[in-house]
């Protein structure tokens, strides 16, 4: 068995389902350390060199730079009786990636100006996807698992809607915001119930996927909306 064909049966033999997280965008993933780690299993002589290369490209706002990073993984085989006995060097395999430095989340843009944190993060993402390249979790790029984020589709179609209509929700989100600063649930809960349900699930979006509220004024909102609709002279 050559060893091209060696490093893949085994590799590839390894379930990584068990290992992987998800993004808060639902993709699925499996972290760089751990997979470093089952490499280092196997072929604990492996290394890896990244390559940054930089590109100028014309924005809304002007020139800004992208980056793409390429991964070179050479995986070195445990050949050390083999060595001992006939004086050569271990034998090698060596394969290239590459991925621009972009979103993980949301529409996976390129980031203009990236950040060294970026770059870092890339890179590592990078090494994850050349090890798929030797049959190491390749079925975590198989897309297999991967079950599309209620929450994402709706951001992804509310920034699709007409720029008014987004900004006329967010003057309603700022009322609301600053009734909860002051402590003014009537208000809040007037501007609130003056949307319609399609707006309100756009409205309801969380924060961190691009949403207009925070956790804390969630429920702020949700207990004022209550108790405005309750009867006069009752509480809830």
């Amino acid at each position: 068995m050559s060893f091209e064909a060696e490093v893949w049966e085994k590799l590839s033999a390894i379930d990584v389902k068990p290992m992987m997280e998800k993004t808060q965008a639902g993709v699925g993933y499996v972290s760089w350390s751990k997979l470093w780690t089952l490499l280092m299993k196997h072929y604990p002589r492996s290394h890896y060199v990244f390559e940054d290369k930089r590109y100028t490209v014309v924005g809304d706002d002007g020139p800004v730079e992208n980056v793409e990073v390429f991964c070179k993984l050479t995986i070195v085989a445990n050949d050390d009786e083999l060595i001992t006995a006939t004086g050569n060097a271990p034998r090698k395999l060596t394969r290239e990636m590459w991925l621009p430095v972009m979103q993980s989340y949301g529409q996976f843009k390129c980031i203009d100006n990236p950040t060294p944190r970026d770059i870092s993060d890339t890179r590592m993402r990078c090494l994850v996807k050349c090890a798929a390249m030797f049959g190491l979790g390749i079925s975590a790029w198989a897309g297999d698992d991967y079950q599309p984020d209620k929450t994402l589709e709706r951001i992804l179609a509310f920034a699709k809607k007409k720029s008014d209509y987004r900004m006329d929700l967010w003057r309603t989100a700022i009322v609301i915001k600053e009734a909860f600063q002051n402590d003014e649930p009537s208000v809040a809960a007037e501007a609130w119930m003056e949307r319609n349900e399609d707006e309100k699930i756009d409205l309801w979006l969380a924060e961190t996927k691009g949403g207009f509220f925070t956790q804390a004024e969630k429920e702020w909102l949700r207990a004022a909306t209550l108790e405005a609709m309750q009867p006069t002279g009752q509480t809830a």
